[in-house]
């Protein structure tokens, strides 16, 4: 029996996929994205208005820690946190 739909980002990685599985498993309906090219926002943005429009009751927002780890002018001993993104200028240039 289905317990409804819900829509997991980022689930082409690893940790992601193993929260697809579980919910598949649990009889969910799952909505899976991948990594477009589009910056973040706008894409999570899209992927919201496209599970309203779908009727999507949950939403699991899964990231990458490359979010946070390429920023090369974050102090060392400086705990990462919600204060932390990557830089992406640097990002490009590493590309």
């Amino acid at each position: 029996m289905e317990k409804g739909r819900v829509c997991v980002t980022g689930a082409g990685g690893y940790v992601a996929s193993w929260v697809v599985k579980l919910f598949l498993s649990e009889g969910y309906i799952v909505h899976g994205t991948v990594r477009d090219p589009e910056p973040s926002v706008t894409g999570t943005q899209n992927v919201l208005k496209a599970c309203s429009a779908a009727r999507v009751k949950r939403v699991v927002v899964v990231s990458s820690i490359a979010t946070v780890m390429m920023n090369p002018n974050w102090p060392q001993d400086r705990v990462m946190d919600e204060n932390c993104w990557s830089d992406m200028e640097y990002c490009k240039k590493i590309e």
